[in-house]
């Protein structure tokens, strides 16, 4: 018994170890960061847009303050379940924006009913003062955009690196050649003309066998 308790302590401390802020790569940090302040400015966007800052905007105000806490709660952790903090968003391709779809709806749904509770609790406490439910489908369009522009800037900062680097003066950088590689090859020389490489060529396999069968003796 005491051995299982300590090796359950132990576990705890390692999954504690293991989600610490502290211990997170540097942009992994700069984008939770970015989330929280994304995640405000969909939220009160979402109000702008459905009331253009009149007199029912200041009069909703104090529901997104309360819808603000609630996203900047739920949307970071269900970010981090669907590995959005665990991804080289330098090499971000179709795979990484169907994820970020699914996150964000995901978390939208989960923030959906996270106001309704509020809602229900504020009617049974006599201080509701209403909710426009179309906002939460505006904030769902605005996390989308934010989100998935916050993640893709990464890329287009990459690329921009790497052709800078590819026009600068004086670069040493040679012509690869991939043969025989398929898929592996494509994803390889992918990655490798990102990094900065000047140009990156792949072969087919079945070039690679055509010659094979020319080459055998008959």
């Amino acid at each position: 018994m005491k051995f299982t308790w300590i090796r359950e302590k132990f576990n705890t401390e390692r999954l504690l170890q293991k989600v610490s802020f502290r211990q997170a790569p540097l942009r992994n940090r700069l984008l939770l960061l970015g989330d929280l302040f994304l995640i405000c400015v969909a939220v009160l966007g979402s109000f702008a847009l459905r009331f253009e800052f009149g007199g029912l905007f200041f009069y909703y105000l104090p529901q997104a303050w309360r819808m603000i806490i609630l996203a900047a709660i739920i949307k970071p952790v269900v970010y981090y379940l669907f590995g959005l903090y665990r991804r080289l968003w330098a090499y971000a391709s179709i795979r990484e924006l169907i994820l970020i779809v699914s996150s964000v709806t995901t978390s939208s749904v989960i923030l959906s009913l996270a106001v309704t509770v509020m809602s229900f609790l504020q009617v049974k406490l006599d201080n509701y003062i209403g909710f426009p439910r179309s906002v939460l489908v505006i904030d769902w369009m605005l996390s989308m955009i934010l989100a998935g522009g916050l993640r893709f800037s990464s890329r287009l900062v990459a690329e921009s690196r790497s052709t800078a680097s590819e026009e600068g003066p004086g670069n040493l950088y040679r012509r690869v050649l991939i043969v025989g590689a398929g898929d592996a090859g494509a994803l390889r020389g992918g990655v490798r003309q990102k990094r900065g490489h000047k140009r990156c060529f792949r072969c087919n396999t079945r070039l690679q066998n055509r010659r094979r069968n020319d080459e055998s003796p008959k």
